[in-house]
């Protein structure tokens, strides 16, 4: 889930739909390429708990911010 929502910030990818395509293709970050159903990732997401995701969301805009400031 860690490589999910990293992957949602970082490549600001935007629908469940290019995840779940990304995920089969090619898999994301250190995740290999596995298919998944919708529902699936739903649930996951679902049951993630919000003080977790916030703190990879907080962690990844931070670098992000970080990287750019840099260049």
């Amino acid at each position: 889930m860690a490589a999910i929502v990293l992957s949602l910030v970082y490549r600001q990818i935007q629908h469940l739909t290019d995840v779940l395509r990304c995920l089969e293709v090619e898999g994301l970050l250190w995740a290999e390429a596995i298919s998944v159903s919708r529902q699936a990732l739903s649930q996951r997401l679902e049951s993630l708990p919000s003080d977790l995701f916030i703190k990879l969301f907080e962690q990844v805009i931070e670098r992000l911010a970080a990287k750019k400031n840099k260049n």
